[in-house]
């Protein structure tokens, strides 16, 4: 077969250099996709799908326009897709493309779900299982360990209550079968294979300890707990892949134990139907029937209160008093009620607007990075570096549509 030139052997330049599962690549006023991806992306979205011509050899092509890009992304990852997106800007000598970000499901911004949107790292040292859970959506970040006797129950316990949309599982949980079956069972999220040194002791400790800093490490008690450490630290990772400034809003670290809530297994939280119901639908559970917030962060709150209910009592009487004083007051209740409903989901807003600020500038004015995965297109068309087309592994899930991905290779 005709080796690709051209803007579609641009493509395939880029697409070598990530490991993502799909590569949306800016053309003037569109993303285009070439080859298996075009006919990926025109059957999961039900787009047309032409040919383009290239060295003597046809190739599938698939675009959609700039502006639309957002909703196409999010249809692809919420169906489990990882997609790198390289974007087109203006140079002394013609244009660039570089990759500007992979998006995955755990790192998602334009999410149309108003439910907590978790990556989850799990990490398994010597009987302790550490987890940390990020949602780039709100900048939230949690981490704690179990180790208990049923440590495996209590894993899952946490993840089911978190609902992470994908987990990131540690080098020696990989070949635990078992537990990776159950816990497929349990969620609907996407398993990817991060780098494995990310979840390297001393890596870890040190990337964690960069983002929050030595003493908020140390004040939280996060520090005592290597396998926590390990899990933080492969989630700031990844995170940082993504090469989208997602990291620029996680500012705080927050643990939590078994001691400050009642604690639900997973199973007592199914019988129970606190957000779903046993068929698995939303609709019927505890959760949809008394929730009458009209804020999306409101709806978060009252569902993360409903999994992990206080076990202080102060906690409680505070909240009992405020329902309370709101059943009274109807109409206050209402006018309150009415001044919500007009606001905006600060949390997130927040959260893209700290993403913003160091992604947003030009391209042109970006910083030149020998590490920056780019490919330069001048207007006469300078000869392309040559790469290995080499996709990366993917192992297919119970599901048609997830996927586990191996470490990027080096």
């Amino acid at each position: 077969m005709t080796e690709a030139g051209g803007i579609v052997g641009e493509f395939f330049d880029l697409k070598s250099e990530t490991d993502a599962d799909l590569l949306a690549m800016q053309c003037g006023d569109f993303y285009e996709f070439f080859a298996a991806d075009a006919e990926t992306v025109a059957e999961e979205l039900d787009l047309k799908v032409s040919q383009k011509s290239s060295h003597g050899s046809s190739y599938p092509m698939a675009g959609v326009p700039v502006d639309d890009l957002t909703p196409y992304l999010t249809a692809l990852v919420e169906r489990g897709y990882r997609v790198a997106v390289a974007d087109q800007y203006e140079t002394d000598g013609g244009h660039a493309r570089e990759v500007a970000r992979v998006v995955t499901p755990g790192t998602h911004l334009e999410t149309t779900d108003a439910d907590a949107q978790y990556l989850a790292a799990v990490v398994e040292d010597d009987g302790t299982y550490g987890l940390a859970f990020a949602d780039v959506t709100t900048g939230q970040f949690r981490v704690t360990d179990v180790s208990r006797e049923d440590a495996r129950e209590g894993l899952l316990t946490e993840l089911y209550r978190f609902d992470p949309v994908e987990i990131l599982p540690g080098p020696a949980l990989r070949t635990d079968d078992q537990l990776l079956d159950r816990l497929r069972d349990r969620t609907d999220a996407t398993f990817t294979l991060h780098a494995t040194e990310a979840f390297a002791p001393g890596r870890a400790r040190h990337r964690v300890r960069e983002q929050f800093g030595a003493e908020t490490v140390e004040s939280v008690g996060v520090a005592d707990s290597e396998a926590a450490v390990r899990a933080a630290g492969a989630v700031l990772s990844y995170v940082e892949e993504t090469g989208a400034g997602l990291l620029a809003s996680i500012t705080r670290l927050q643990t939590h134990t078994a001691d400050d809530h009642v604690e639900l297994d997973a199973t007592t939280q199914r019988n129970l139907e606190l957000t779903e119901t046993m068929s698995g639908e939303r609709s019927g559970s505890l959760l949809a029937t008394v929730d009458h917030t009209v804020t999306s962060a409101g709806r978060r709150l009252l569902a993360e209160w409903l999994t992990r209910p206080s076990g202080d009592r102060s906690t409680i009487e505070r909240r009992g008093t405020a329902v309370g004083a709101l059943a009274e007051a109807a109409m206050a209740r209402e006018q309150l009620r009415e001044t919500l409903n007009g606001a905006y989901d600060l949390e997130r807003l927040a959260s893209k607007a700290a993403g913003c600020s160091q992604t947003c500038d030009p391209p042109s004015r970006r910083p030149s990075d020998s590490s920056t995965r780019r490919s330069r297109r001048s207007s006469t068309g300078p000869t392309r570096r040559q790469r290995p087309i080499s996709p990366p592994t993917s192992m297919r899930l119970s599901s048609p549509i997830r996927r586990e991905r191996s470490p990027r290779a080096g």
